[in-house]
């Protein structure tokens, strides 16, 4: 059983709004492949917070103990100076087209683990390591379950000259674009650039499905670093500033598989309204309408909910 549920929801950005619901909740987003693994994630956080209990800590506590002890560490070491002394030059544009290409093939190209990754590139001593976050972390001694909340990570990489880190990340962005068009790629075909994400958008159909595949083949050709992570998906306004995205698999030359969907856009305190009505297209239940105003419980008024039973 879980005993700090804000812990749980601010490491792992998840909407409980009400305790005695927890179960309902965790069942709720399952129920999506997107959230397969939360559940079993509830249980390492349960488990994490024995072992601290046994050492009379509390997951705050023990959250920011390792992030000053991760801060002071990197803040330290020579890659951040070298980052922060790095030349970048004019900041390339940014642009955001998406909602322009309707019916179309998507693909998101970031950088994995993007703030630790661009620091390593200035790592000429290796003292960071050749693996991931979670390596370099298990290394330092901390939890796995610390290790692995997104959360923490960019919490203590707001200490390490973010905007300089970001406006490493734009530049590599906007390299990776100027090396597709190089490579044959449409401008028309780039979507979104910003400093976490290239977006490149192509036809609905099978040639723009084709085309697609060359680009990532391209890709895994000639990897790069930072590493980059690819997610095919198609994009459908539910209303203004609220998307509903699929995600899609492409294995081989067989059709695509769906993976999951995924609201965009959608304000906390109506998260599971949408979700219910657009990722699993299942009737609301009144638990689905609470959400906190001020640490109080509220409930939102709609015409389709069930009697209670």
């Amino acid at each position: 059983m879980i005993r700090d549920l804000e812990e749980f929801r601010r490491l792992f950005r998840l909407h409980i709004p009400a305790a005695e619901h927890l179960a309902y909740y965790l069942e709720t987003l399952a129920r999506s492949p997107q959230y397969a693994d939360l559940p079993a994630l509830a249980g390492r956080f349960a488990a994490f917070e024995q072992r601290l209990a046994a050492q009379g800590l509390t997951v705050a506590d023990y959250r920011q103990q390792q992030l000053l002890a991760l801060r002071d560490e990197l803040a330290a070491v020579p890659a951040l100076s070298r980052l922060c002394a790095a030349a970048v030059g004019p900041a390339p544009a940014t642009r955001n087209r998406l909602s322009e290409q309707t019916g179309a093939w998507f693909v998101s190209l970031d950088l994995r683990e993007a703030n630790f990754s661009v620091l390593k590139l200035y790592d000429d001593e290796g003292v960071l390591g050749d693996g991931p976050w979670a390596e370099f972390c298990a290394a330092r001694g901390v939890d796995p379950v610390l290790a692995s909340s997104k959360a923490f990570r960019q919490a203590l990489f707001g200490y390490l000259e973010p905007k300089k880190v970001q406006r490493v990340q734009l530049g590599l962005t906007a390299a990776l674009a100027d090396d597709l068009r190089k490579g044959g790629l449409d401008e028309r075909r780039i979507a979104v650039l910003s400093h976490d994400e290239l977006i490149l958008g192509f036809p609905g159909d099978d040639a723009g499905l084709a085309e697609l595949r060359a680009v990532l083949a391209r890709l895994a050709a000639a990897p790069r670093r930072p590493a980059l992570r690819a997610s095919v998906f198609r994009s459908a306004v539910v209303e203004p500033g609220i998307d509903l995205r699929a995600f899609y698999d492409l294995a081989g030359d067989g059709p695509p598989a769906l993976r999951h969907r995924a609201l965009v856009g959608v304000p906390g305190n109506l998260f599971y309204v949408y979700f219910k009505r657009h990722v699993l297209a299942a009737p609301l239940d009144r638990r689905d309408l609470y959400f906190r105003v001020e640490h109080r419980l509220a409930q939102w008024v709609v015409d389709d909910l069930p009697p209670a039973s």
